[in-house]
């Protein structure tokens, strides 16, 4: 693996941990009566979607071309910790500000 493909790893955990902070907040937002607050909460989680789903594809798209398997492996891995990391984050912090 080169120095960078394992930056640009690193590059999809940080933004896919920043992904699912923002989903979970737009995901609680929906319950908080406050139109324009969802509105900013679902404008940032539908940016950060964008933004990793053309990393991830770029992934995918690279290592089929390559043929490397392994690729796609790890960047799922990559991906599935740090979205799912984001988003207990995500509901920790929602939760203390809630109380």
């Amino acid at each position: 693996m080169t120095v960078d493909e394992i930056l640009m790893l690193g590059l999809l955990a940080f933004l896919g941990y920043i992904q699912n902070l923002g989903f979970t907040w737009a995901s609680r937002s929906r319950n908080q009566d406050d139109p324009n607050h969802h509105r900013w909460a679902a404008l940032f989680s539908n940016t950060i979607w964008f933004v990793v789903t053309v990393l991830v594809w770029g992934q995918i798209w690279s290592a089929l071309t390559h043929g490397s398997f392994l690729k796609i492996v790890i960047t799922g891995i990559v991906y599935i910790i740090a979205t799912t990391e984001g988003s207990v984050m995500g509901m920790k912090i929602l939760i203390k500000r809630g109380k």
